[in-house]
């Protein structure tokens, strides 16, 4: 069994951005949603990647992030 002390990053729960800052754009609301996500597998695998699709969102008008 593994310990998670208090407060330790692991132990925080995190709700949708989007009851957070309603006014944040759906497409960065999920990217956001996708890097906190809790199984590793459904973040973007490295840096690269997230930069990747924040480039396609903050370049192109109404851009969907594919994920």
């Amino acid at each position: 069994m593994q310990f998670t002390p208090p407060g330790s990053p692991a132990s925080i729960q995190f709700g949708p951005i989007e009851e957070l800052r309603p006014e944040c754009p759906p497409a960065i609301a999920r990217m956001i949603n996708r890097c906190l996500a809790k199984e590793p597998e459904r973040r973007p695998a490295n840096a690269e990647e997230l930069i990747r699709h924040l480039d396609v969102t903050t370049s192109v008008p109404g851009a969907a992030i594919p994920f």
